[in-house]
């Protein structure tokens, strides 16, 4: 039975009456059209007022259709137009305006935009739905007068540039009298009880109307940039080269695609009754366009004739215009074709096949994909390069798929599709994040394996590695971070399969919002000026180079209280990356200064003097620059003590030593950098002008000689020799007799291992951009993460068997069954056998392009070009080819760390915390800690600590550019054995809060300050270390989305570890339901009155899954299911 639950009475006579209502779900009000010509805006709950009163149209006329879309209110009416006699009453005549309102500035009045379509006399608005290559925003006004048609404006846009127009195939004498738009179906009601229906597609802008606007104020379209065409195939696909190509020429030009379009294009159709005779011929020779609103299905050509092109490229023929295949030469294609046409082409013959008999004959399935999703373009790899060709070319902008930014817009997410490897993580934080800059950096780091084991090890050892003056302990932070990575990766193969992938899993992203908050409360990072925000801050291109020094220098001390400790001399980062450089200060009048010092990454300078001419870009390789850069000589002003005044001098920087590890930062991204530099990296006649080997020489007269392996013009590879055109002055050698040289001469072999590149992207910002890394990933760390992730699989099984029934049914795991654990096994151990097989090659590894969450298998070329001009080095790593120098490297660790004993894992002692804000400790029972297979209730509530940044767009509609950042605030666990709380912390968050989220989160500025708290207040590593203790005791986690919860926590749990009942009740293809609204319809109580808590929220995420069980097992829940998504759309979920 229906009730009235409020009422609401329009305010203004007797004599009104309600002509149309929409509903503002995005606020939810009630949009009301009155016949008084104005807009009412009634608030939807149950206070009865009325929110805003919108003038439109004549009191005589009143309003007739209202269409709401987010935040914009569109309106149609009718004027008055009357006799001169002052007696006779006034008739309603259809406004020929659409009045735009935008509900966020209500007191700024209407806009109106004039409609410009067949007839006049605008009637019906609709808002096209998103998606269908339709931008969002569009709004479809349609003519009630006989023989109307409909205009496709953008709202708030200019009319002077026009709109799209769409005729109805409607009869003489016939008019619309109901529209109406469901997801992809356009309906149309007539008034001759005819029901036409049409499909929404795609469509080009290129209809433009010549009616001027009479608004005052412009209202501007976006700019006009049409789709490309349909139904055409890629004339470079018929070509063997892409640069030769005629401007403009297509090969399939002539022929029109046979497909009838839903919509009619013959103009003759169109006849003139239909036409405004005020409205002016467009560009395309008639005032309607003859695109079809309805596009033809859009097509992508099949691999298959890709392979039969790129199989016969050897063959082509022409020399002038490029090799153009004809079809008699494409093996398997000009067999099939009956006939050729023929086409000139700059006075060329050239053979073209029909495209015709391509739809229509045994030919469709070779040449199209049939399968293929236009609306996906992740998947269709149309002409991109993947980087296997050997070099960089431009796709949009210039810039390739796999280089351009992806950022993830929904809470649930398919990594799988962005990510190759299946086994390598990238990062899930986008560049708009605070201090964004450091993710590749920390990517890198977890590719040298002697940083990456040492933080692992140390990871829990924060407190005997702390510098006093920090409080923290960066490699512990470190360590944390790289456990969080191995986590993501190793647990890859178990998660459950989402979208339209079969038996791959799904191996995340890592978001390193812990590391950041830590490392923001460095003094130093603060001095240093190398967070956001600080003045005096390195622009955002170059600032990975100052992170990168900082973070080993800063290790290296850390590592330095072991080493003190153990009686061992040099620290770890030392030994790996240290450089001895001799300072000489040369005077012309006095002795020279002479100094040493000690570098871990080496600043690659550009000699000014290579250059004569000003904007000439010299022909200088690799070698030569690292050479100057490892002796360099500058002069300078330099006070002399002798003479008591400055002089002139010269100063040179000289390596004496080589390490294992040489890291380059190379100061030249960025808008402000030396323009030199980055001119020497971008030469276009070099593509791949970063050598992947090169040998370094240090001779006993402190001569430095450059090798580098490069391909010269016949494709052989030679090694080029860069060397000191003179030697030391005899003054200098004099100076530094006394150096010590006992390691002269000294030669090192190294090959490419990593680079840092900042790729910059169109935008009005000197920062807009983001960073990328490559890596080189050698077989046995390929072998081992495999092994972690077989592991995993092995141990799921084994929990599948012993698992008790209830954790059984219902877990994350419970999703993937036996059979496909087994497939996801044995396909592993196929990989690893294969890996195995390669372990011992000469050069096994793979090379990985990580950018974001974005992970791509590339070839070495795609690493050594920088000629693209929107790619710019920052860091470069070298790595020595020596055996016996690595099994030397991997000693020094094992020493360190057998050194320094120390649990592996979590301590049940974590549990004991003493408060921040009273010294209280917490009182928990370490004796009875839930273990193995026990269920534990957890919920966690968060505070902003980085406010969501959007835009508006040009329809008024609001677009994310990324989404809020969110620090743990409170953390609730219950035992569920005993229903008693163990854990109810509040966190106190590193970074400063910008909203404590009240209303969701129950938080409030005095639970959080350390002063005044009365509750448990602990640090962010405390309450992370609680939850992990947890994990790996083996507990199983109930809890209400809990995949936000670990995000945030920044922890990866094992999916047979997580019971969510956010899953248990989702039907696919479904929204996600919220825990109050299951709470009052499966428990049948109401909770979150005022705020939230989580201690109460985890209770009845527990009991909510106790009830699926009982359901479960009387075979009922599948039922139940659909009577709750029933009662949730009768009810739009809300209480």
């Amino acid at each position: 039975d229906l009730k009235i639950v409020s009422s609401q009475t329009i305010v203004g006579g007797d004599d009104l009456c309600i002509t149309d209502m929409a509903s503002d779900q995005m606020r939810s009000n009630l949009v009301v059209g009155v016949s008084d010509g104005t807009v009412r805006v009634l608030d939807g709950g149950r206070r009865n007022a009325e929110v805003a009163k919108l003038k439109g149209f004549p009191r005589s006329g009143g309003v007739s259709k209202v269409a709401v879309a987010e935040n914009l209110i569109c309106a149609t009416g009718h004027t008055s137009l009357g006799s001169s006699s002052p007696s006779s009453l006034p008739c309603p005549f259809p406004s020929s305006h659409v009045m735009i309102y935008d509900i966020r500035c209500l007191g700024r009045g209407g806009i109106p935009h004039i409609f410009a379509g067949s007839r006049g006399g605008p009637r019906f608005l609709n808002f096209l739905p998103d998606g269908f290559g339709i931008h969002s925003g569009k709004l479809l006004v349609g003519s009630g007068q006989t023989f109307g048609g409909f205009e496709l404006i953008s709202p708030l846009s200019n009319a002077v540039n026009g709109s799209i127009f769409f005729q109805p195939e409607l009869s003489a004498g016939e008019a619309m009298t109901t529209v109406a738009i469901y997801e992809g179906d356009l309906v149309i009601g007539t008034s001759c009880g005819r029901v036409l229906e049409y499909a929404l597609g795609s469509f080009e802008n290129v209809g433009y109307s010549q009616r001027k606007s009479r608004s005052q104020e412009p209202l501007d379209l976006p700019p006009f940039s049409p789709d490309p065409s349909e139904l055409t195939i890629d004339p470079y696909l018929l070509c063997s080269t892409r640069s030769e190509v005629p401007s403009g020429w297509n090969v399939f030009d002539s022929y029109t695609m046979t497909v009838d379009p839903v919509v009619s294009e013959n103009a003759v159709r169109f006849q003139s009754r239909y036409v405004d005779g005020k409205v002016n011929s467009s560009s395309l020779g008639g005032p309607m366009s003859k695109k079809p609103l309805v596009a033809p299905p859009r097509r992508w050509l099949s691999k298959e004739l890709q392979r039969m092109i790129i199989a016969s490229a050897d063959v082509g023929v022409g020399d002038g215009v490029g090799k153009v295949l004809p079809a008699s030469n494409v093996v398997g294609l000009g067999d099939l074709l009956a006939e050729e046409d023929q086409i000139n082409t700059s006075k060329k013959v050239l053979s073209v096949p029909n495209p015709n008999k391509i739809l229509s004959s045994r030919l469709f399935a070779s040449c199209y994909d049939a399968t293929a999703d236009p609306r996906k373009r992740i998947l269709c790899n149309k002409s991109e390069n993947t980087g296997e060709e050997g070099h960089i070319e431009g796709e949009e902008n210039g810039i390739p798929q796999r280089y351009r930014m992806t950022i993830r817009k929904v809470v649930t997410f398919d990594y799988t599709r962005y990510n190759e490897s299946g086994l390598w993580v990238g990062w899930d934080y986008a560049p708009t994040f605070s201090n964004s800059f450091t993710c590749a950096v920390l990517s890198l780091l977890y590719f040298v394996k002697e940083i990456r084991l040492t933080a692992l090890r140390l990871q829990l050892c924060g407190d005997d590695i702390t510098i006093p003056s920090s409080g923290l302990s960066v490699t512990a932070e470190l360590g944390c971070l790289f456990h969080l990575i191995e986590s993501l990766s190793s647990n890859g193969m178990i998660q459950p399969d989402l979208d339209d992938h079969k038996n791959t899993g799904q191996v995340k992203a890592f978001v390193p919002s812990n590391f950041i908050a830590a490392f923001t409360t460095l003094p130093e990072a603060t001095n240093l000026a190398l967070i956001d925000g600080v003045a005096g801050s390195a622009e955002q291109a170059r600032r990975p180079e100052s992170f990168y020094r900082f973070i080993v220098q800063y290790l290296d001390r850390e590592l330095g209280l072991l080493t003190s400790e153990s009686g061992q001399g040099q620290g770890l980062v030392d030994s790996m990356q240290g450089i001895n450089f001799l300072s000489i200060i040369e005077y012309a009048t006095s002795k020279s200064k002479v100094s040493t010092s000690r570098a871990y990454t080496v600043d690659l300078a550009y000699d000014q003097r290579w250059t004569s001419k000003k904007d000439e870009t010299p022909n200088i390789r690799f070698g030569e620059v690292l050479r100057y850069s490892l002796c360099k000589d500058a002069p300078l002003r330099a006070w002399s003590d002798q003479t008591r005044s400055y002089e002139s001098v010269i100063q040179r920087k000289i390596a004496t030593s080589l390490p294992p590890l040489l890291s380059l930062s190379c100061s030249c991204a960025g808008k402000h950098a030396d323009p030199l530099g980055l001119n020497i990296w971008q030469q276009e006649d070099k593509q791949k002008w970063l050598p992947e080997y090169i040998e370094v020489q240090i001779e006993t007269d402190r001569s430095i000689t450059v090798k580098e392996l490069a391909i010269i013009d016949d494709g052989k590879e030679e090694w080029l020799v860069s060397q000191q055109k003179l030697p030391l002055p005899a003054s200098i050698l004099k100076s530094i007799e006394g150096e010590p040289s006992q390691n002269l001469p000294m030669k090192k072999s190294y090959r490419l291992e990593a680079t840092v590149s900042f790729v910059r992207s169109s935008g009005k910002s000197s920062d807009a951009g983001h960073h990328v890394l490559h890596v080189r990933v050698p077989v046995e760390h390929e072998i081992e993460a495999l092994n972690k992730q077989l592991h995993q699989i092995e141990l799921c099984l084994e929990d599948k068997e012993q698992a008790p029934p209830d954790t059984k049914l219902l877990s994350l795991v419970s999703r993937i069954s036996s059979d496909t654990l087994k497939e996801r096994q044995t396909h592993l151990q196929d990989q690893l056998s294969r890996q195995e097989e390669k372990r011992f090659a000469k050069d096994s590894s793979k090379w990985l392009l990580i950018n974001g969450f974005v992970v791509t298998k590339v070839n070495p070329d795609d690493v050594r070009s920088f000629n693209a001009k929107f790619k710019e080095p920052s860091i470069v790593i070298f790595r020595e080819v020596n055996e016996e120098k690595e099994e030397e490297l991997s000693k020094n660790v094992t020493n360190i760390l057998s050194n320094f004993g120390r649990e592996a894992s979590v301590q049940t002692s974590v549990m004991e915390t003493k408060s921040i804000s009273d010294g209280r400790h917490s009182c928990i029972s370490t004796q009875e800690m839930p273990g193995k297979g026990d269920l534990v209730a957890i919920d966690a509530e968060f505070v902003c600590v980085q406010a969501e940044q959007s835009n508006i767009t040009y329809s008024g509609s609001k677009e994310i550019v990324s989404e809020a950042r969110n620090a743990l605030a409170r953390l609730s666990i219950i035992d569920c054995r005993t229903n008693e709380v163990i854990v109810d912390d509040y966190v106190l968050p590193k970074e400063p809060v910008v909203d404590c989220l009240t209303r969701f989160s129950g938080i409030r500025e005095s639970d959080l300050d350390p002063s005044a708290s009365p509750h448990h207040l602990v640090a962010p590593n405390e309450a992370y270390m609680k939850v992990r203790l947890l994990m790996e005791r083996g507990c199983v986690f109930v809890g209400h989305g809990l995949s936000q919860d670990f995000r945030v926590i920044n922890i990866c749990i094992p999916p047979h570890q997580i019971i969510d009942t956010a899953v248990i009740y989702h039907q696919p293809n479904q929204r996600y339901i919220s825990l109050r609204y299951l709470t009052n319809y499966v428990l049948g109580r109401d909770m979150q009155q005022e705020v939230h808590d989580s201690i109460e929220d985890s209770r009845a995420a527990y009991e909510l899954y106790m009830k699926a069980l009982t359901l479960k097992k009387e075979g009922q829940f599948d039922e139940y299911l659909i009577k709750l998504y029933n009662r949730g759309h009768s009810t739009q979920f809300k209480l």
